[in-house]
């Protein structure tokens, strides 16, 4: 018997900011490129990144930033181009490679707050409850719910014109689903073994389409591996 589950979405909002930042090492090492030596308390380093890049041009701040978070990941050649685009189009969604989008987006928050060539980035907060509909569903509740058997879930309340289904339809219907990881960058789980209350927080291109959506069944699984 597949696992069934009944999914209820309680609250879809606009965020502007991730709950779990840049970390304090990563704003230290920023600083340093930007010879900025002083001691800086950990809840100010965000604000002083910003005022010291705004000492720099608008594209030399964004590849300063992005040869940071992204390093080694891209060329000096595709960095130029992205500190480009990132100007009027939503690469924390669109780039071609996936395990960049969610330093994009921090790398768009802090340019957007030191200079107005950089619009401001968004993601999707999304506050839903998962309960058991099923025995084998019960079973796969009493584990820590995995990023592939979540992507599913999802997928379940989504139309197949959804750019999730169109993109992924494979790894939506059968294992394995690597990508998974990199659609939902975090989420808190609460609740018991029958039921879990999850705040997810994921860019609005993947998880949009259940914006309006009130209540709908999974039949989704894990990963073999999960």
């Amino acid at each position: 018997m597949k696992p069934r589950f009944q999914v209820r979405i309680l609250k879809f909002s606009k965020l502007g900011k991730m709950p779990q930042g840049l970390s304090a090492d990563t704003f230290h090492g920023l600083l340093k490129l930007l010879d900025f030596s002083d001691p800086v308390a950990d809840e100010e380093l965000e604000s002083y990144v910003v005022m010291a890049l705004q000492d720099l041009e608008p594209e030399e701040a964004a590849q300063l930033v992005l040869g940071h978070l992204l390093s080694g990941q891209l060329s000096p050649g595709q960095i130029r181009n992205l500190s480009e685009e990132m100007k009027d189009e939503r690469q924390w969604e669109e780039h071609p490679d996936m395990s960049c989008h969610e330093p994009i987006f921090q790398a768009q928050l802090l340019l957007s707050q030191a200079f107005s060539d950089y619009p401001a980035p968004d993601i999707a907060r999304m506050d839903i409850e998962i309960e058991a509909a099923s025995p084998d569903g019960e079973k796969l509740l009493k584990r820590p719910i995995s990023e592939p058997l979540l992507v599913r879930i999802l997928a379940d309340g989504m139309s197949e014109n959804a750019v999730l289904h169109r993109l992924f339809e494979d790894q939506i219907a059968k294992p394995p689903f690597p990508e998974a990881s990199q659609i939902l960058w975090q989420y808190d789980v609460d609740g018991d073994e029958g039921q879990k209350s999850l705040s997810i927080f994921a860019p609005r291109h993947w998880i949009g389409p259940l914006e309006n959506v009130d209540s709908y069944t999974s039949a989704a699984s894990p990963d073999d591996e999960d």
